[in-house]
This record gives C-alpha cells, sequence and structure tokens, in this order.
C-alpha cells in the first residue's frame, strides 16, 4: 500500500476503543425498530454510547417566504417532544439491550442538518439511519436527504432496510484502493465478531484491448491489484474468529456489486464515497445514489476524509 493509505489505516483502527457515540437518527411518530436495533447492537458490539436523535421537520411558511419575510417554524409544544421521547424509550426498552449510556434528544429544524451537524461536532462513530421497504432514496427515514448526511456528517452513514439479522456475520466492501474505501473496509471490519466474514470485492470496469503489449499489461495490473488487495487484508489488525477474503470483478460497479451481494447472502456492503471522484474511482455521488437504490442489504457509506482528517492520516 502507498504511505497515505498505510497511515489512513492505522488512523481508523487508532479509534477502536474510543468513546465516539453511536448516532441513530428516528423519525417522529414512525416505525423505526430496525434502525434502534442496529445502533443498539453496534452501541454494545463497541461498547459505546447511544444517541438517538429525532428532528421533527420544520417547513417554512410559503406565504412568509413569498412575502420575503424570514421563515418562521411551527410551533411544537413540550409535550409533543416528551411523547416522542416516551416512544422512543419504550420501543428502546422492547429491543432487550441493556446498554447503560444511552441520551435521547428531540430537536426541531431540517433533520439532514441538524443529524449531520451532531454528528460532525460529536464526532460520532457511525449515524445510523433507516430504509423503507421499496428500498428507494425516497423512502429512506429522511427521505431523499441522505446524501446531505453523508456529505455533511464526516461520519460513515449506516442505511438499514425494515429487518435485518443481527449479529452481522456477512460483510463486503467495494475496494478501490482509495482512502475512503479503507475507511469503509476498517469500519465493516470491526463491525464483526467470531465467526464473521469480511470480502474485499475490486470491480474493474471492462477493457478491450488488442496486441501482446496491452494483454501483458493488463495481466500485470491483475497481478498488482491482487497483491494489493492481499497486502491491505494481512494489514487490518486481527480479530478472533474473522476471515477476510478478496475477490476481483469485471463490470459495472453497482451491478457487480449488488449480484455479488444477492447472491453471496451478505448482510452488509460499505463502500468509499467521493465528493470529487476520480476516473478510476467506483464510487462518487450517482454510483452511491444508484447502490442505495438497488441494494437489499444494509448499506455503510463511508466519505473520504476532508480537511484536517486528510492531514492526520497523511
Amino acid at each position: 500500500m502507498t504511505h497515505a493509505a498505510d497511515s489512513v489505516l492505522s488512523y481508523y483502527t487508532a479509534d477502536e476503543g474510543g468513546t465516539y457515540a453511536i448516532l441513530a437518527a428516528l423519525k417522529p411518530n414512525a416505525t423505526n425498530e430496525a434502525v434502534l436495533e442496529t445502533a443498539q447492537w453496534l452501541a454494545e458490539h463497541e461498547r459505546r454510547e447511544l444517541h438517538i436523535v429525532s428532528v421533527i421537520e420544520t417547513v417554512p411558511l410559503i406565504s412568509s417566504v413569498a412575502a420575503g419575510a424570514p421563515t418562521i417554524p411551527p410551533f411544537h409544544d413540550e409535550e409533543e417532544r416528551r411523547a416522542i421521547k416516551r416512544d422512543i424509550r419504550a420501543a428502546y426498552a422492547r429491543t432487550g439491550y441493556a446498554g447503560p449510556r444511552v441520551r435521547i434528544d428531540v430537536l426541531e429544524g431540517s433533520a439532514p442538518s441538524t443529524i449531520a451537524d451532531i454528528a460532525r461536532e460529536h464526532e460520532v462513530r457511525i449515524v445510523v439511519v433507516g430504509r423503507g421497504t421499496r428500498g428507494r432514496l425516497s423512502h429512506l427515514v429522511y427521505g431523499d436527504h441522505v446524501m446531505d448526511i453523508i456529505r455533511g456528517s464526516r461520519s460513515p452513514v449506516l442505511v438499514v432496510p425494515p429487518s435485518l439479522s443481527l449479529p452481522i456475520e456477512r460483510a463486503m466492501v467495494a475496494f478501490d484502493f482509495s482512502l475512503a474505501s479503507i475507511r469503509a473496509a476498517v469500519t465493516a471490519h470491526e463491525m464483526l465478531g467470531p465467526g464473521g466474514r469480511l470480502t474485499l470485492v475490486h470491480v474493474a470496469t471492462p477493457r478491450r484491448v488488442t496486441g501482446k503489449r496491452s494483454e501483458w499489461w493488463l495481466r500485470t495490473m491483475e497481478r498488482r491489484t491482487r497483491e494489493t488487495l492481499a497486502e491491505f487484508a494481512r494489514a487490518l489488525p486481527p480479530r478472533a474468529g474473522v476471515a477476510v477474503e478478496m475477490e476481483k470483478l469485471h463490470g459495472e460497479p453497482v451491478d457487480v456489486l449488488t449480484a455479488y451481494s444477492q447472491a453471496n447472502a451478505m448482510q452488509l456492503l460499505a463502500c468509499g464515497w467521493h465528493e470529487h471522484a476520480l476516473l478510476e474511482r467506483m464510487f462518487g455521488e450517482s454510483n452511491t445514489v444508484e447502490l442505495l437504490h438497488r441494494a437489499q442489504c444494509a448499506v455503510l457509506v463511508a466519505p473520504e476524509p476532508r480537511g484536517g482528517d486528510r492531514d492526520a492520516a497523511s
């Protein structure tokens, strides 16, 4: 691996024993069992605090906006907040987890920006949000704004389907050797326990080549890709009972990854997200959105290091 990749691996694995919270984003007055159960399981698995946030969406008054007046948020009394918090506590109790460190906040504002702000300010470990039964972005817990959370949070975002079997034992990573995909791999690896299996999947877009020189070049690239995958797999900190595998596949990334995840009964598909994707990187915004549309399992999206994060990892 490159020096930068080796540094970011050390940077993110060093946080394994940290105290950063798991943030669960719950929609008020909605079914959030899968999100809450997954977030609680993660908090217990990694021995972290669970921070539950439910945001009452404020909607601008159309007449005020049209007149150029300041936006006036609708009023929600304290009793409504207490009722939402009671419902969350009851749902928390029904899951059966007994983590002692839990914080519940009911806030008002724009849900995506509020969640992203909390995630960034508190440097949360993972943000957990939900997905509807049809798996479309329009049915995510906070609508099609999940990318706003990913853009603003800086923390990995875990999007869970309505039913997710726990614990997570079968996970795969869309691995393109970028810092973001390394972060995704480290995060997914730490989510697995004894008996777990992590598969690093590199998808190469097919190239049409002619001539012996071009064929030699392709064979050389194939070999180097596999060698680098193996090197990264060996560099991951050993976890008792967790196996790491590698796959080199060809095709369009989203098609190949979703098909592979279904064929191999994956519970989790992790990928990096690049704000400014380069040619050879798998996941810029369009591919990430499409993956969230089509994947049937949980999807973990890890943003690339930005600003001070990138400097610390270098």
